[in-house]
């Protein structure tokens, strides 16, 4: 070849660029981990024993419900951070029962206008119940019959709700988030699956506080705890 020949290279194609695919909203949902995880952590039992023993002490005192729902709203960050071993302690007591409170004040304000509108209807029709009317007992009869069918999916509806809403308080950790209806609307819309999912989860766990009646009774407080951290796993 002479000093003065160049020869160019062979044309190489410019790589191609395949744009990853699109992330769907919510991911997957595990529908088995909710009923497990629990047994993963060494110390479970302690953990569920504690949590046993505040909410006996929901019955029979309420004051152990600020605990266990600021124990849920703890395990729930635990869920959604990734940790290996969600299950808290039970030593951050003073956390768990001031967030414990305003979980309940947001459940409270889902739940007053339904208790409100339900008292409305309900004194007037105790009072023509009450009356020597056949008539009026007639129609207060009809009304406790409509007010049934209303309650049900009305109930159903917030059962669905409320959850997602303390979702909401739990993550961002302040009161006004768990009661913005539009934005837990969105958040509804974009996840409805794995939200329904969430609700079959919890339904289903709502059925493990029973095998604590086999247990002399007092084991049904044991199996409600355990219940209410299916149910944290699932919504987180």
């Amino acid at each position: 070849m002479s000093e003065g020949t160049y020869t160019p290279p062979p044309y190489q194609p410019p790589p191609t660029y395949n744009p990853p695919p699109p992330q769907q909203p919510g991911g997957s949902f595990d529908f088995a981990k909710p009923f497990t995880f629990v047994f993963e952590d060494p110390n479970w039992l302690k953990k569920i024993l504690m949590g046993g023993l505040f909410f006996i002490a929901i019955i029979f005192f309420f004051i152990g419900l600020p605990f266990c729902l600021g124990y849920y709203a703890q395990l729930t960050r635990n869920i959604l951070e990734g940790k290996q071993y969600p299950l808290p302690e039970w030593d951050n007591l003073g956390d768990y029962f001031s967030e414990g409170l305003r979980l309940i004040g947001v459940a409270l304000v889902w739940t007053l206008p339904v208790v409100v509108l339900c008292m409305l209807v309900v004194i007037p029709i105790a009072m023509m119940s009450a009356t020597d009317s056949d008539a009026a007992r007639g129609i207060g009869g009809a009304f406790v019959s409509i007010i049934y069918c209303v309650q049900f999916p009305v109930s159903l509806i917030l059962r669905f709700v409320i959850p997602i809403a303390l979702l909401r308080a739990i993550v961002e950790q302040r009161f006004g988030a768990g009661v913005e209806v539009g934005r837990i609307w969105a958040m509804i819309k974009g996840n409805f699956m794995n939200f329904f999912l969430a609700f079959l989860v919890s339904f289903i766990g709502g059925f493990a506080a029973a095998i604590g009646v086999i247990a002399c009774i007092i084991g049904v407080f044991f199996t409600a705890f355990w219940s209410q951290l299916i149910t944290a796993h699932g919504y987180a």
